[in-house]
Parts: C-alpha cells; structure tokens; sequence
C-alpha cells in the first residue's frame, strides 16, 4: 500500500469532525476565553490598569509559581490583553474581549471539565494542583469521554497505523471511561479477529479507580454504542472481553516485551510524557507498534495548554522534536507522522 494511503484515511476522520480550520479557531477562543474570564474574576484586568512588576503581580495574587506565571504573561502580551514596557512592566491594554465559544464536536461535559480545570489555575499558581477527576469532574469526564471527537481520533489512529485487521496482543493505555476500548474491541470484532486459538487479547490500564470501575461496569452498554450485537453473542464471546486495570503509564504494570500494539490517544498532555513513553516502548515487543494521536507545539495553542498545568505531573503540549528525542532514547527504531492532530506511529 502507497504510504499516502493511511494518511489520507486519517486526515478523512478529521474531516468528519468538521473544517479543520473552523474547528481549530473555536478551540483556541475556547480555550482563551476560559483563561480571560478566570483571570477577569480573579482580579487581574483591574490590578493591572496601573503598571505592575511580575514580583508585583505575584505578591499580590500570592501566586508562588512565576515560571508559569511567566508564560501566561507572554502569552497575554502575544495576544495584545496586556502590554509589556521596557522596564519589564505590565499593563492590560484597553478593549479586552472576554468573549467565548463552545467548538461544535465539544458535549456539555468536555466543557464542564475544561472550565473547571480553567477555574483552578489561580490555585495552582499558589501551588494548590487540581484532581484529575474528583467531585463533579468524574460525571464530565465520563460524558466527555463518549464524545464522538474521541472516536473519531481512535479511527484516525488506527487508519494510520493500519492495525485494525492484525491480530495480536493489545493494550490501551489511558483508557478513561473504557467508552473507546469498546470501540477498539467493536473494530476487531467486526475483523473476525476473535476466535478460539487467536492471539486477539485487549488489555486496557488507568490510573484513575473511577475511570475503571466505570469501564468494567459499562463496558457492554459502550459497546452497543459502536455495534449491534446479539446479547448471546456477546455471552459467548466472554472469554475474548477487555481486562481493564489500574495502571499508570509512567509505571505501567506489564513485563517488557509483552505487547504487539500499543495505543493511547489524546492522552499524553495529560502524563509525563518522556516517562510514559518509555514505558510504552518497554511493554511493547520487538517489532511492535506504538500508535495513537498527540497534540504538539505550534498547532496546539498555550492557553489549552494551561489548562493541563492544574495536574500534578502532566507535560502538558511538547514539540515533535522532543517527542522523536523521548522515543529514540526509548530505543524505538522509527517514529512516523500524520495529519495536524498528530497521529502517529512509532515501530520498535
């Protein structure tokens, strides 16, 4: 197969997500207006109509994290709601809009998590971090995570990688809710890929208890959602269901060499993602893909990338080229690319 075949499968699932350019405009004011209103109610825009120092601005708000509330100054400089003066001052400029939108694919619970996590920033700029998926941020994930954004990024992936009809032993890593393992196991289902004998097995880990409980639970509602399947062939097929477990991937609980695939999409802002990496190129065997989607620098915007600083030990967005450096020093042995998402491949 011509190597521009599997990107331009990945570039179609995009597309069904609606204009890309449309869409990415929408997330950037999105995500901005987030970080405008919490900073607007935190008192920003009126303290800094005079002039005011970094120092100034930190010991007023208390704020005892100046690397990050230096980027969040150089961005707001960027984006013309503050001036920046030779003497290293600040000051908002006039006009600021504090307008938003909602970009279409986003359900009411991708917005309630995002917002939410905007909502903690000022916390964590006084080193107060925010959980993951505590209180209400549990029912928000769990809506967010069924959106059809995911699956279409999940298709995406595995056009890419082209993995959809090679059997093997599989693991899912950051599966969330388990909404989109269903529909990784749906994929192999409909490939005739499970059947007494077949080295099909799917193993999916989250370091969140929630998350897997949820995924054990609801695992064959999920499924219905992405294939009709008779109730006695479900029950018959049993034996070939996802093992979910929780596992983190900066530690992820499997011997060296024990995967043929291994995937996580949309996931990596969220770890350390040199360590996870690694640990995904460990678990994986000789020969095996590691594949999925990733959000990198300059096609991610900093103002989402803020809202992935109020967790404790997330990266957060990173440029392609530190991301080939953490897979080489992994000892993978070829990283491939596609689409602005990005998906990727990388072969061990």
């Amino acid at each position: 197969m011509p190597k521009t075949i599997p990107k331009l499968r990945a570039w179609m699932q995009l597309f069904k997500i609606g204009p890309v350019g449309e869409f990415n405009s929408d997330v950037k004011k999105f995500y901005r207006g987030n970080i405008i209103n919490v900073l607007q109610g935190e008192g920003w825009f009126k303290f800094l109509d005079t002039p005011r120092t970094l120092d100034e601005i930190a010991i007023n708000f208390h704020y005892t994290d100046l690397n990050l509330l230096t980027m969040i100054l150089r961005a707001l400089v960027k984006e013309k709601y503050l001036e920046q003066f030779k003497d290293k001052k600040y000051q908002a400029n006039d006009g600021i809009d504090y307008s938003t939108t909602v970009p279409k694919p986003f359900t009411e619970g991708m917005v309630g998590v995002q917002r939410n996590f905007a909502k903690a920033l000022p916390d964590r700029l006084r080193g107060i971090y925010h959980e993951f998926s505590g209180g209400f941020d549990l029912y928000d994930w769990d809506d967010s995570l069924t959106a059809g954004l995911y699956s279409h990024l999940r298709k995406g992936a595995f056009a890419f990688a082209g993995v959809s009809k090679r059997k093997g032993s599989f693991l899912d890593v950051g599966c969330g809710n388990g909404f989109q393992t269903a529909g990784i196991w749906a994929t192999y289902y409909k490939n005739q890929c499970f059947y007494p004998g077949s080295p099909m097995k799917i193993v999916a880990v989250d370091p969140e208890k929630d998350f897997i409980e949820i995924a054990r639970n609801e695992f064959t509602r999920w499924l219905r959602k992405h294939i009709e399947v008779n109730p006695e062939v479900l029950r018959a097929a049993q034996q070939y269901m996802p093992e979910f477990q929780i596992g983190k991937a900066e530690k992820i609980p499997f011997d060296e060499n024990s995967f043929d695939y291994v995937y996580t999409s949309a996931a990596l802002h969220w770890m350390n993602a040199p360590l996870a990496i690694k640990e995904m190129v460990r678990v994986a065997k000789p020969g095996g893909i590691i594949f999925g989607s990733v959000r990198l620098f300059p096609h991610a915007d900093l103002f989402p990338f803020f809202h992935t600083q109020v967790i404790k030990g997330a990266s957060g967005f990173f440029y392609k080229k530190d991301f080939i450096k953490w897979i080489k020093e992994a000892g993978a042995k070829k990283v491939e690319f596609a689409t602005i998402v990005t998906f990727f491949k990388i072969t061990k």
